[in-house]
């Protein structure tokens, strides 16, 4: 009798092993997107106390004509944001500003008093 493993065996094993792996992809894709909404959360909630110290230190808010990359946030707030997976974008007034995060077809809106608001479910606590 030969040992080893003839190809419908091999076979069967690949298509169970496919199975699993189809199965567990969309959980592990969720998981990946919620870590990433969370992380972009924080930076949004860094941006957010960087515009209400700015505001504190002069008066009005920093990019009122808007910071619509990373280099624009760091170079007006001093906040570095390094997440790959969203863009931020920083518009305001002298008196109100809206902090964007968008990415995964989705956005995290932070506004100047706390108020979350959005395309991503669930929204970041207050």
């Amino acid at each position: 009798m030969r040992k080893g493993f003839t190809l419908i065996e091999l076979f069967v094993t690949i298509l169970i092993m496919a199975v699993l792996a189809a199965l567990a992809f969309p959980g592990y894709s969720k998981t990946i997107q919620k870590r990433e909404a969370s992380q972009a959360a924080t930076y949004l909630r860094a941006i957010r106390l960087a515009e209400k110290m700015y505001y504190a230190r002069n008066g009005t808010y920093a990019c009122i004509s808007s910071c619509g990359n990373a280099s624009a946030i760091k170079t007006a707030l001093g906040v570095e944001v390094a997440d790959g997976h969203y863009v931020f974008t920083v518009a305001a007034t002298s008196t109100t500003f809206s902090v964007t995060a968008t990415g995964y077809t989705k956005t995290i809106i932070l506004d100047q008093d706390g108020n979350w608001t959005g395309t991503y479910s669930p929204l970041p606590p207050s």
